[in-house]
């Protein structure tokens, strides 16, 4: 409820000394000395950390005072998810000595945690304890029981919650008994006919269907426009389809009604409260979008009897009471409610309207930085007789997982890799996807003065691989994954046409109704509307990519399928012609979240940690190997040369044992992508390079190589030797200041947390 804040009961201990007032202890084995370091203030830094194996145990605080808390706060460590609590209890110790259970949270899945924030678990003690303890019973499935920080914090208002809510249901009941009251006297000053006004009835059941199929989403089409690659014109249609569809549907139940009695003045009465409700919810009571804003959607689990979702709690309460109010009026006061059935729609859908038609001009302005799609024709063919250039990326592949893999004696997941070399010593650019393609393609890194659409665009006008392949002659195809990292036109790519692809229109028209629909429903729907990222329109109007092969009909998540399918089309159709070269841009969804695929290519459900990402890894390096065998049979694999990469890494921790200090993880183990390299020519078994290299380095590399035109920035990837000195730049484009990313300069290898210096803050 708005004016309800929550304040930290334990304030930052600074060390071992812990915090005046507060006693805190720890049975967790390996956490005795180290149990403050959960309430440093720190996200970052210093964590609660246990012995290998110890997952379990018990956290006790005492107060000097008896405190009532409202709210129990975790923070992770780094992106050590699988580490985190996900049975646990939250106890306080009464006057009698008795321990009694406040709150219990099961099956709390690390996809409900944000990476370097609190994330919250409602307790709501129902009077002030001196002593609370916290039970955790398993955690996520890591060999240790970590987190960053761990708060406990009172709620203080202005009047307690239960007033609050019970006042607000006081207030809708008064409405209610008043409604007959109103609609009698406004009756006798305001005679109307029994039933609605033919107007009114087409008025009021239009509100809903108009809003939520056609300027919700044209509102959010404006307000993202980069993040689609049709134009709004090829959407428009569908939305306008969609809309007249439901409205058709609509009219044709209300006719069937019997056209005496109660039914038709109430069904015009709820739709038009339904579609004021839906309209309210999307443009007043939106509070945080969860995934629409770039966070996770945490309405998954019902925590504590709640539902735990982009809302605060309170503010669900409000949603669902002021729904159940609107509703409940419509249904008793019919009539009251239809003397508006012209005037309230009318305004609703005018007001929307003109607010889309204000921002159009800045819809042109923004559609003029999309970009076109490349021939697809090109795809699948490969020159027999020039050479071919090849960049793979398998999205979030994170070096030292690819190492381990590699140590294994399974030679099915590495054994198509000859002539290749591992470049262990890797840096991505970037940990974001938006801005490390660009970096993989230009050499050159976004430093956010400007759009990254505008950047985008501009650089790759500029000088970018897809440019210098057209001028050398080469044919350039590319399957993006993020559409909006890359850009071309016909004066770069000259057989460029515009992205007027069916599926493409069927899939971004399902994702624009399905983010409409999101942000007008209840917050109890939400989840089910984003269905962990299928989405309920948009998994049901096609795949991903591609529809057709044996991933057609798999259980897998859509981007899994989506690279399966990709490579059953290019094992059966690619082709081998005399002619000039090709330089192909392949980007799959490789090792990203979900874990979702296993190293069989079976659907998995498991979580984002160490364990299933190797596993998820190895599926994803089985697809590779049917890439690499299909360019083998077409004799076009040793003319070939071939990038490997993730386009950064993974967040899990990397390095352990192998330098001092604490090891990568979080943002900078973003930093650490897979890259494999194979020139022309070269075979022999795959090796192992420590060379200081960069993602960064593969424009220089190939017009170095191959002769082309452009001035690209970094070093050639196959001149690099192990022992050189050098300096690498990345750019942790999560955390700005006042316009200014974090920055680091790496001057060892990148995996050493002692080679990595901050210098931009």
């Amino acid at each position: 409820m708005p004016g309800a804040t929550f304040v930290p009961l334990i304030p930052p201990a600074a060390s071992e000394a812990g915090v005046p007032g507060v006693s805190v202890e720890s049975d967790v084995s390996g956490t005795q000395r180290n149990i403050w370091k959960a309430f440093n203030g720190n996200l970052t830094g210093y964590c609660f950390h246990s012995d290998k194996g110890a997952t379990t145990g018990t956290v006790t605080v005492t107060f000097a005072r008896p405190v009532t808390v409202a709210r129990l706060r975790l923070a992770p460590q780094g992106a050590l998810f699988d580490r985190l609590p996900r049975d646990f209890s939250v106890a306080a110790e009464d006057d009698q000595g008795r321990w009694r259970e406040l709150a219990r949270f099961s099956g709390i899945e690390v996809t409900s945690f944000r990476q370097s924030e609190f994330n919250d678990f409602p307790v709501r003690a129902e009077s002030p304890y001196s002593r609370y303890r916290i039970t955790i019973t398993a955690n996520n499935g890591g060999e240790y029981l970590t987190f960053s920080e761990l708060s406990l914090e009172e709620r203080k208002t202005a009047g307690s919650d239960r007033v609050k809510l019970f006042l607000f249901c006081c207030v809708c009941l008064l409405l209610l008994c008043g409604a007959r009251d109103a609609q009698a006297r406004l009756e006798k000053r305001f005679p109307s006919p029994g039933r609605p006004a033919p107007v009114g009835v087409f008025a009021a059941l239009a509100l809903l269907p108009f809003t939520v199929c056609l300027l919700q989403p044209a509102q959010v089409y404006i307000a993202n426009t980069a993040e689609f690659r049709s134009f709004f014109t090829a959407l428009l249609p569908g939305l306008l389809a969609a809309a007249c569809l439901l409205y058709g549907f609509f009219l044709g139940a209300y006719f069937l009604l019997p056209g005496t009695g109660r039914a038709r003045p109430l069904a015009v009465s709820l739709a038009l409260a339904a579609g004021l409700l839906a309209w309210l919810q999307a443009a007043v009571w939106p509070w945080s979008g969860g995934v629409l804003n770039g966070g996770e959607l945490l309405g998954r689990e019902f925590i504590g009897g709640a539902l735990q979702s982009s809302a605060p709690s309170m503010q669900i309460y409000f949603q669902a009471a002021a729904w159940a109010a609107g509703l409940i009026f419509a249904v008793l006061a019919p009539r009251l409610l239809r003397r508006f059935s012209v005037v309230l729609p009318l305004a609703v859908l005018g007001a929307q309207l003109v607010s889309v038609v204000l921002q159009l001009p800045s819809l042109h302005r923004a559609e003029g930085n999309k970009s076109l799609c490349p021939n697809p024709d090109n795809l699948f063919r490969f020159s027999s007789d020039h050479a071919n250039v090849v960049v793979i990326v398998l999205d979030m592949f994170q070096s030292d997982l690819f190492d381990e893999i590699h140590a294994g004696a399974d030679r099915r997941f590495t054994g198509e890799l000859e002539g290749f070399v591992y470049l262990r010593n890797a840096l991505s650019g970037f940990p974001v996807t938006i801005a490390s393609v660009p970096n993989i393609l230009t050499g050159t890194y976004f430093d956010n003065s400007e759009t990254s659409a505008a950047y985008v665009k501009k650089v790759f006008k500029s000088c970018s691989l897809f440019k210098s392949a057209t001028l050398a002659g080469y044919k350039v195809a590319a399957k993006t994954w993020v559409h909006n990292t890359t850009y071309m036109d016909r004066e770069m790519v000259p057989d460029a046409r515009p992205c007027r692809s069916a599926q493409w229109t069927r899939l971004e028209l399902g994702l624009l109704l399905d983010t409409a629909l999101f942000s007008a429903a209840p917050d109890v729907f939400k989840p089910r509307i984003y269905d962990k990222g299928n989405w309920f329109l948009a998994g049901a109007a096609g795949q991903m990519f591609f529809t057709e092969g044996k991933a057609q009909n798999s259980p897998l998540g859509q981007h899994k399928k989506g690279d399966i399918a990709f490579v059953e089309m290019m094992t059966s159709r690619s082709r081998a012609d005399p002619g000039p070269g090709t330089f192909k841009f392949l980007h799959l969804a490789g090792n990203h979240p979900p874990m979702d695929m296993d190293e069989n290519l079976l659907p998995a459900d498991m979580p984002i940690d160490r364990p299933s990402a190797l596993r998820q890894g190895k599926g994803a390096l089985v697809l590779l190997g049917k890439m690499l065998r299909s360019m083998k049979r077409l004799g076009v694999y040793d003319n070939s040369l071939i990038f490997v990469l993730g386009d950064h890494g993974l967040g899990l921790e990397a390095g352990r044992g192998r330098f001092a200090g604490k090891p990568l993880d979080g943002w900078l183990a973003r930093g650490l992508p897979l890259l494999l390299v194979k020139k022309p020519g070269t075979g022999g078994p795959l090796l192992v390079s420590d060379a200081p290299a960069s993602l960064g380095d593969i424009p220089r590399t190939v017009a170095g190589r191959l002769g082309w035109e452009g001035s690209y920035p970094g070093e050639d990837l196959f001149a690099l030797a192990p022992g050189l000195k050098r300096k690498r730049r990345f750019v942790n484009a999560n955390s700005v200041r006042n316009g200014k990313f974090q920055e680091y300069e790496i001057s060892g290898h990148s995996w050493d947390p002692s080679a990595w210096r901050q210098v931009v803050k």
